[in-house]
């Protein structure tokens, strides 16, 4: 009997791949020697493919190893008890599984999860590969198109920058080697600091830049970015500072896919004539295509990868997803159409985790609002689930490494959360419709940042939702409509505006005073969980005022009020207001310099000022003619 498992060597927590990187297969024994059933070198997937028979593990009748083959009888008490060894450079042992084996089973995958500090302590990513937005690297986060990750959460988020650019903002963000990738529609390309949203530099390329950027980073740091543009160009760029490797030209048109990465090469989809359009894969080194397929109806789907496939969303008739062998280009297998029109308007997700579902599948969807599960090798249907409301999805959203995993599918007023092992619906969320752009057909896609679903509503509120009861948990209205997706990393969400501005928004510090009761009065300084309160006069105490319904918070003396924040900060976000003068509000460094400031007027209502600035130590309230009104303050950690 012949098998095959694949080994997945990730970063826990981030779901990065780890390439280039030994690992050994063993079947553990009792009564002998464990069995090396292969070494091999993982790669940019972080796969590892291993090939072995009984022969490898068992003897005859069991009498010198745990297993035995005793032909023509073979039952699964005798398959090999699997784990894997992974190795550094210098041959040392980084981890060993051989304590965590399922006994008795052959999984297609196994997945083995190394610590940040191990991998940096033996070498197996360089100091520059954890830089704050190397795990989102590609449009929806990740070759298999995820668009989730693990790290935890933790409500609310305050804006920590929000930067002009010159167009319009269609594209999502992608990051790396150490800088945040947007493009826009003045045909330019940005490097954004992650850190600030200060431009890095900018680089002009043929056409406007509606895509992703797909951003390789190497173990020594080195990298390159790879982006498309709407004269139907590829690019390979310097991420140092913009500067072309190689172009690839050869569309007709506008409509040109975002691009995806494996083994030393990039795909993307471009239009080959004036109706249809061609997948090719290009070798990153030279920008010489290895290989394309034949045409197919317009799509601006962005290749999905893994498994050894190529998968894309499409437009045909009587068809709307097909799979192509990642190696020759060999269209492996299609999936028809059997619910109204054929468009599909994404390329899915891939499920390669090893949490009781079998074999690799992928989730996809038709324009009438059917979702499917398929097996990823031979394109099987295992499941397929009618959403109530029949209108095209848009995108879709996957948890990784969790006992019970969700999918998450959206589609323009509608958000699902399905079981990803049965296709039952576990709930669903209506809200205000979001648009579609008219460029590329693009509209904002879903991200999963630990127990909370990232989301656009109503064409430009920007929500945080809980994954377990759909409540939403944080909102926030971005100044204009986006048709982009959330990019989360590095503990931060980065999204554009068809304004062409820039938001990036992280976990505040607050404190608010809704635990004290009405007239409740404090001395001076005020000290509340590392913020500390002090009036400028310090004769007039500090009390707590119900001003208005739903309005609960500190009152202060016209003088004015100094918080010293518990930490730098680099965003300050504070619910105030007037009901008596105009309040006069500054963010001062640890020089003392203003590093920014608002003025709001005394009109009965409650504002949100947020303040931006690089070692902030302290907020600065003055005026308000005894009726100001402190209700909450947040920070943004430096």
């Amino acid at each position: 009997m012949h098998f095959l498992t694949i080994v997945e060597l990730f970063i826990h927590g981030v779901n990065q791949p780890l390439s280039d990187v030994e690992v050994a297969l063993y079947d553990r024994d009792r009564r002998s020697e464990d069995d090396l059933l292969g070494v091999a070198v993982t790669d940019q997937d972080g796969q590892a493919r291993f090939q072995f028979s009984t022969r490898d593990f068992a003897d005859r009748f069991g009498v010198f190893d745990d297993e035995a083959f005793i032909f023509p009888h073979f039952d699964t008490a005798q398959f090999p008890d699997l784990y894997v060894v992974v190795y550094d450079r210098n041959n040392e042992v980084v981890l060993s599984t051989r304590e965590r084996v399922r006994e008795n089973t052959v999984p297609i995958t196994l997945r083995v999860r190394v610590s940040r500090e191990h991998a940096q302590q033996h070498g197996l990513v360089g100091p520059t590969s954890w830089s704050n937005v190397a795990n989102w690297f590609t449009d929806r986060g990740n070759s298999p198109h995820t668009a989730s990750i693990n790290d935890a959460l933790t409500l609310p988020l305050t804006k920590r920058w929000q930067t002009q650019l010159g167009g319009t903002i269609i594209a999502s963000a992608a990051g790396g080697h150490g800088h945040v990738y947007i493009g826009s529609g003045d045909k330019k390309l940005h490097a954004l600091d992650p850190n600030n949203g200060s431009i890095v530099w900018t680089t002009a390329l043929g056409g406007e830049v509606s895509s992703t950027v797909t951003a390789i980073e190497e173990r020594d740091g080195s990298g390159v970015v790879f982006v498309t543009a709407e004269d139907g160009t590829l690019y390979s760029l310097n991420p140092s500072n913009g500067s072309q490797n190689w172009s690839l030209t050869g569309g007709v048109g506008r409509f040109i896919s975002s691009t995806n990465y494996s083994a030393g090469r990039v795909y993307h989809t471009y239009m080959s004539t004036g109706v249809s359009s061609r997948l090719r894969a290009v070798n990153v080194q030279n920008g010489q295509m290895v290989w394309e397929s034949d045409d197919f109806n317009i799509t601006t789907s962005t290749p999905m990868h893994g498994d050894g496939g190529v998968y894309l969303g499409i437009a045909q008739i009587g068809q709307i997803y097909m799979r192509f062998d990642d190696g020759t280009g060999t269209l492996d297998w299609v999936c028809s159409n059997n619910h109204g029109s054929a468009t599909s308007y994404t390329s899915g997700v891939l499920d390669k985790e090893d949490v009781g579902i079998g074999a690799p599948r992928v989730y996809i969807s038709t324009q009438s609002g059917c979702v499917r599960a398929l097996d990823a090798a031979t394109g099987a249907q295992i499941w397929e689930t009618p959403l109530p409301v029949t209108q095209p999805v848009y995108g879709f959203a996957l948890t990784q490494s969790r006992p019970e995993n969700i999918l998450i599918v959206s589609q323009l007023a509608n958000l699902y959360a399905l079981d990803p092992k049965t296709g039952t619906i576990q709930w669903h969320y209506s809200h205000p419709t979001n648009g579609v752009s008219s460029v590329n057909r693009r509209t904002p896609q879903p991200a999963i940042w630990g127990d909370y679903v990232i989301q656009v509503t109503d064409r430009n509120k920007l929500v945080a939702m809980n994954l377990a009861n759909r409540t939403v948990g944080w909102t926030y209205d971005l100044d204009v409509e986006t048709f982009a997706s959330p990019m989360v990393a590095g503990g931060t969400v980065y999204i554009g505006t068809t304004s062409g501005s820039m938001y990036a928004f992280s976990p505040g510090r607050c404190v608010d005073f809704h635990a004290f009761p009405d007239n409740t009065q404090f001395n001076q300084p005020l000290p509340i969980d590392g913020f500390l309160f002090t009036g400028l006069d310090t004769s007039t105490p500090f009390f707590v005022n119900d001003a208005d319904t739903n309005v609960h918070g500190l009152q202060f003396a016209p003088a004015g009020v100094q918080i010293d924040l518990p930490e730098l900060a680099s965003g300050i976000t504070l619910q105030v207001g007037s009901y008596n003068d105009t309040l006069s509000i500054a963010a001062l460094d640890r020089s003392g310099d203003v590093a920014d400031s608002h003025v709001i007027r005394a009109d009965n209502t409650v504002h949100t000022v947020e303040l931006t600035g690089q070692g902030i130590t302290s907020v600065v309230i003055m005026g308000g003619g005894f009726e100001g009104i402190l209700v909450e303050i947040c920070m943004t950690a430096q």
